[in-house]
């Protein structure tokens, strides 16, 4: 039987990235309301509902410093940006939101300043990011949800991804939409406490991009056999 822990679902998904610059004139886009954060050390995560998020990656032992956060915006997207941040041993955590206004399609940074030391010195590879299109960041998730992948040092999101999910390291499997789409089964990470924000980890190739306009299905089953609501979430890639 696996371990079990009482902390509630978190997923978090994780693009290598490739390097981009962003140009000069190409501002931040700015807060809709003030930073919310708080730094607690030895305390467990919040439980309650399931979290989807993107780590950084490119750099992912370099910690955050002062870098922003980026994401990929299509122009179809309209409503609030509402992100989460989230340090892997659940001392750091923060929200914030944005207005999502913008005709272009492409990478935008969006304005991040931490008031706790020590958030900068978390490590990419340490820190879940979450950026969420919704009407409203308040309102419960949507059934299907849709995430804009999070990065750190001037990249924009590719394949393949790297999805890590808070399972109580119960089974989990991935599964892309449409006939003869393809799946995936999650592994557990070895080592973590209960302290930690994630537990099981699955690697989806480059290859499923082609399914990837449609949104994916997160599948967890406990030691009983018996399947958890599944989690499906549209993930927003160039």
């Amino acid at each position: 039987m696996k371990r079990k822990n009482l902390i509630s679902g978190l997923v978090l998904v994780c693009l290598p990235c490739v390097p981009i610059v962003l140009r000069a004139q190409e501002t931040a886009i700015p807060l809709a309301r003030p930073i919310q954060e708080r730094y607690e050390p030895n305390r467990l995560p919040v439980s309650g509902g399931s979290l989807v998020a993107v780590l950084g990656a490119g750099g992912s032992d370099i910690p955050v410093g002062a870098n922003q956060p980026k994401v990929y915006i299509p122009a179809s997207l309209s409503g609030k940006l509402c992100l989460t941040i989230a340090s892997r041993d659940g001392a750091y955590s923060a929200t914030a939101e944005y207005g999502v206004t913008q005709s272009t399609s492409k990478v935008y940074a969006l304005t991040f300043h931490s008031n706790y030391s020590q958030f900068r010195s978390i490590k990419v590879k340490d820190l879940a990011s979450l950026a969420e299109v919704k009407d409203d960041c308040s309102s419960a998730p949507s059934a299907t949800r849709t995430i804009l992948p999070v990065v750190w040092f001037g990249s924009t999101p590719d394949f393949p991804i790297h999805l890590l999910l808070l399972a109580n390291q119960y089974d989990a499997r991935v599964s892309a939409s449409g006939a003869n789409a393809p799946s995936v089964q999650c592994a557990d990470i070895n080592g973590v406490g209960l302290t930690a924000v994630f537990d099981e980890e699955c690697f989806i190739p480059a290859p499923w991009k082609q399914f990837m306009k449609d949104p994916i299905e997160i599948d967890i089953i406990n030691d009983l056999a018996v399947h958890q609501p599944p989690i499906r979430i549209l993930v927003s890639v160039p």
